[in-house]
Formats: structure tokens, C-alpha cells, sequence
């Protein structure tokens, strides 16, 4: 991302994607091809990450379908079958990714973009400490 909008841009997504390298990533990955500016893909996903309520995560034991559920619970018309969960080699949650149609409506994921299985055991690291 480059331009005169492009700190800005960043500074205001920063906590919806915490890296300016991959706010990079997504831009170029799917921004490029749908939205004529990354301040329009930005502030698109920017609506959809603030209409989203955050399932809490302190729980003591937390399996991805566990995880899959709280998200369904707290956005009704959010089908469990849209998320998806990535992990890294030792279950650490990466990321839960949603998974929408071209209109923004959520859509279930293709089976094999899911993720982690149901019973598996996701492990949070809590910020500053990994």
C-alpha cells in the first residue's frame, strides 16, 4: 500500500489486523481485485470486523468447534459451518477466519478451508508472551 492515505489506512486498521506487513498481504492477496483503494477494502472489512461480536476467550480448555459454536452464539446468522480456524504446529490459535458471500453475508467455508478439526484443543497465547 502506498499513498498519501496509506499511514493513515494502517494506523486505522491496526487493531483488526495487527501488522502492517499483513494488512500488505491482504491488499494485494484480495483487495486489488475488487475494490479500487485500500482505504474502500479496508473500510469494508473494517465495517464487517466492528458489526462482529467477539466470543470470550478465558476459558480454561477451548477446542475449536467450542470456538466454532461461541462465534455462531454470538451472531445469529452466522452459521457455524463459516468459520474457520487456523492453528499453528502446536494448536496455537492463529486466527478465525469468516467466510462470506460477494454481497457480505455469511456463507459456510468450503470443507477443506475449515481448518482445525472439531475436538481439537486450541491453545491462546496471551499478548507479549510468544
Amino acid at each position: 500500500m502506498q499513498g498519501p492515505g496509506a499511514a493513515a489506512t494502517v494506523a486505522k486498521t491496526f487493531c483488526m489486523i495487527p501488522s502492517a506487513r499483513l494488512q500488505q498481504h491482504e491488499w494485494a492477496a484480495h483487495g486489488v481485485c475488487g475494490w479500487d483503494s485500500p482505504e474502500a477494502y479496508f473500510g469494508q472489512a473494517s465495517a464487517l470486523w466492528h458489526a462482529l461480536r467477539k466470543p470470550d476467550l478465558t476459558t480454561e480448555t477451548l477446542t475449536a468447534g467450542a470456538l466454532r459454536d461461541a462465534f455462531a452464539a454470538a451472531n445469529p446468522g452466522l452459521p457455524r459451518e463459516a468459520v474457520s480456524i487456523a492453528t499453528g504446529p502446536e494448536g496455537q490459535l492463529r486466527e478465525a477466519r469468516l467466510c462470506h458471500d460477494l454481497a457480505f453475508k455469511p456463507v459456510a467455508c468450503a470443507a477443506r478451508a475449515r481448518g482445525a478439526p472439531d475436538d481439537a484443543v486450541l491453545t491462546i497465547t496471551p499478548p507479549n508472551e510468544g
